[in-house]
């Protein structure tokens, strides 16, 4: 198997949202641990991987808030709330 099958069969070894170990690559793919590793850390470069102590996980994890929450923007978060305006009395 060349290695650009063999890293895309890693890519569609590897659940969206779970973790792929190198040794149950190297099962999969009937090649040696060290092989899978040097696989995993080429594609760790290209960030489509993210490389764990003994195999790897999806590189593009997105963390979504629950339905229903609101967003708030960066810029309305670190504003500070209007000054109210000065009273009659203060005159």
């Amino acid at each position: 198997m060349a290695r650009y099958q063999r890293w895309n069969a890693l890519l569609d070894l590897l659940p969206g949202d779970g973790e792929l170990t190198v040794a149950e690559a190297a099962r999969a793919l009937s090649v040696s641990e060290a092989t899978i590793r040097r696989d995993l850390d080429q594609l760790a470069k290209q960030q489509l991987v993210t490389r764990t102590r003994g195999g790897a996980t999806a590189g593009h994890v997105s963390y979504d808030l629950p339905p229903g929450t609101p967003r708030r923007s960066s810029a309305s978060a670190a504003r500070p709330p209007p000054c109210s305006p000065p009273e009659d009395r203060w005159r």
